[in-house]
């Protein structure tokens, strides 16, 4: 059989471990047939097993000693007054420094924006936007919810320009 090293042989059935399943289980439920054997199947079964071992040995490094509930737990977010008064500190100087200037430059930046007028794109009526299979719920049907006469345009050009 001339098949890559590491991949399955082309006659290996698809099928999913159920539960607890052992890979033995598995040759049982699948009566022998399909060409798996029972190498294939303890070969599967230790291939499945290394994999849950990386898999926890990747989430022993990241979870403190104590594992997921003592991380999330009460105690451990109990912490020294000093670091409380340090960290209340720290939160506080970039409050002022970071967070309300950069507040006062994104203000600036709109209100020099908004002071510029912006012309309008030309209206092309393409034939794939603003589709009408049937009308709005409101108003006479043709206009948008939130309609704005200077920016949306209507199937059949801008309002003001009629």
């Amino acid at each position: 059989m001339a098949s890559s090293r590491g991949a399955p042989p082309a006659s290996l059935p698809h099928f999913r471990f159920r539960g607890s399943e052992r890979p033995r289980d598995v040759l049982e439920r699948l009566g022998g047939s399909g060409g798996l054997t029972t190498t294939t199947a303890t070969a599967l079964g230790k291939v499945t097993q290394s994999l849950a071992m990386a898999a926890a040995a990747a989430a022993a490094a990241v979870l403190p000693r104590g594992g997921l509930r003592r991380l999330l737990s009460a105690s451990a977010a109990s912490a020294s007054p000093q670091h409380k008064k340090s960290s209340a500190r720290l939160w506080e100087i970039l409050t002022y420094t970071v967070a309300l200037p950069g507040v006062a430059v994104c203000m600036l930046n709109c209100y020099l924006k908004g002071k510029h007028g912006h012309e309008r794109p030309e209206f092309v009526p393409y034939a794939y936007l603003r589709i009408r299979s049937k009308p709005f719920p409101w108003g006479d049907g043709n206009h948008t919810f939130i309609h704005n006469p200077h920016s949306n345009p209507l199937p059949t050009g801008y309002e003001d320009e009629e």
